[in-house]
């Protein structure tokens, strides 16, 4: 099937999420510090980007014409873009927490 890849992609991503989510709503338990939270909260974020963006490329790839189906590709690489913009704003952020 076409883009099955994307879609084992896009689960994973979206059950790694969820586990960070389930982390955060029982931080006390688990006795995470501010720096935990925060990086699980980073890491809660960055794992729905890594779904969200895989899925919504597979679903361009299956309603868009024969003729406009490279621009499921082309938003694949949008993927490229938003990582280290995410990551790099995320990691100022933490450094300031730090300060």
């Amino acid at each position: 099937m076409r883009h099955s890849h994307l879609r084992s992609r896009s689960s994973l991503s979206g059950l790694i999420a969820l586990l960070n989510r389930h982390a955060l709503a029982h931080r006390d338990s688990l006795a995470l510090d501010e720096f935990e939270q925060f990086d699980t909260a980073t890491a809660q974020w960055f794992w729905t980007l890594s779904m969200i963006v895989p899925t919504i490329s597979v679903i361009l790839a299956a309603t868009l014409p024969d003729g406009l189906i490279a621009v499921a590709g082309m938003f694949y690489g949008v993927y490229g873009i938003l990582s280290p913009w995410f990551y790099s704003r995320r990691s100022r952020q933490r450094e300031r927490l730090q300060a």
